[in-house]
């Protein structure tokens, strides 16, 4: 059986930094303008193709918990891109496992966000302070939670916005797409 952490992936993708360590090793990204939009159908054999050809691939990650800095247990694939009115990440999550992923069907964003399920975590700096940011978390069903992260006070579940996901479990593991309207990225600065 294996234990928590060992399912669990966290990404944080480096819009703008939101933990110093990271910081020292963040890379320049460009995120391209996309003239159409990816579906999930785009990544049948999680390789992109179509439409999703376009998109930004990020395929280095490391491991925050439970061994800062090292290799990733399982492979993800991240693809961004944005167009007039939305920001499009998708994920691809291999598992070498893949009748083994955890994901339950629930209401969006449970009590304790996706705490025995097989989770992605896309944090936005939005402000670029390294102490607050925008955290979307989606299960392998796509099932959403939202929240704002402020250093010193942890995850605030009680905040949303909208945004959709699209997901599917295939036999390598499980594509998850997400698009949002680039307001709800950019919401919490009007605040």
């Amino acid at each position: 059986m294996r234990s928590w952490w060992q399912t669990t992936r966290t990404l944080l993708f480096v819009f703008a930094v939101i933990f110093p360590a990271t910081a020292l090793q963040a890379e320049q990204l460009h995120i391209p303008h996309v003239s159409t939009p990816p579906k999930l159908e785009d990544f049948e054999d999680m390789v992109p193709t179509g439409a999703a050809l376009q998109l930004q691939q990020i395929a280095t990650f490391t491991q925050s918990y439970p061994y800062d800095g090292k290799p990733p247990t399982q492979k993800t694939h991240a693809f961004l891109g944005y167009d007039d009115n939305n920001l499009y990440v998708v994920l691809t999550c291999f598992d070498k496992n893949p009748r083994n992923i955890r994901a339950q069907m629930s209401r969006r964003e449970p009590s304790t966000p996706f705490d025995a399920d097989d989770y992605i975590e896309l944090t936005l700096d939005t402000f670029h302070d390294q102490r607050h940011a925008l955290v979307f978390d989606m299960n392998p069903l796509g099932i959403q939670a939202d929240a704002l992260y402020t250093e010193g006070q942890g995850t605030d579940y009680s905040w949303d916005t909208l945004w959709y996901t699209r997901s599917r479990i295939n036999t390598q593991g499980y594509v998850i797409g997400r698009r949002s309207r680039s307001a709800a990225c950019v919401f919490i600065r009007a605040m």
